[in-house]
This record gives structure tokens, C-alpha cells and sequence, in this order.
């Protein structure tokens, strides 16, 4: 790539498609076939200049959400999560990872 606009362009492309992807960036420039240098880079200049975060709030302090268990009659076939002032009733127990994304999903 040159050093001109459109390899600005270049570049903010790949980093977008980073920054929407699951990859870490090793198998993303692996992928890409880039040098994960060159990468970083141009990466950390586009998030000094503004550019979009993959973890936007990556910085800020840690919202913890208590979660009470309590032991569910087998008879009765449901069981509650209550997240600050709403309550979710299921039929069954979800397992604790489903949980924990609802919780990280209604904190944000």
C-alpha cells in the first residue's frame, strides 16, 4: 500500500471489519495476510483520531449485578431472574452462562 488517501481508505476498512469481527487481531492479520505491526499501527492511530472500538466502554468502571439463587420446587416449573424492576419467568432453569449474557445484556 502507498501512502496516499486511498490507502487511508484501505486501512479504514480493514479496521472496520476488525472491529465488527470475533477475530483477535494475530488471526485477523493471519487471515488478511498483513503484518500485524503495520497493523496495530495504523489501528491505534484510527482510535487516537476517534475511530470506532470494538469495546467501547473499555475504560469505564464495572457495573456488577447481583444474582440471588433460590432453590425452585420441582412441582412448581418455573424459575425467576429479576433484573432491577423486571422479572423473567421461565419453565425451566436456563443454564448459568444464558444468565449471565441476559444480565450483561440488560447492563448495557
Amino acid at each position: 500500500m502507498g501512502s496516499t488517501s486511498t490507502e487511508r481508505r484501505d486501512w479504514e476498512k480493514l479496521i472496520a471489519e476488525y472491529e465488527r469481527g470475533t477475530d483477535g487481531q494475530e488471526d485477523f492479520c493471519r487471515r488478511k495476510r498483513i503484518n500485524i505491526w503495520t497493523f496495530r499501527s495504523h489501528l491505534y492511530k484510527t482510535r487516537r483520531n476517534g475511530g470506532a472500538r470494538r469495546h467501547p466502554n473499555k475504560g469505564q468502571p464495572v457495573r456488577f449485578v447481583e444474582v440471588k439463587s433460590q432453590p425452585v420446587a420441582a412441582a412448581s416449573g418455573s424459575f425467576r431472574i429479576k433484573l432491577g424492576a423486571v422479572t423473567v419467568e421461565l419453565d425451566i432453569a436456563p443454564s448459568p452462562r444464558w444468565v449471565a449474557e441476559l444480565a450483561k445484556s440488560y447492563s448495557e
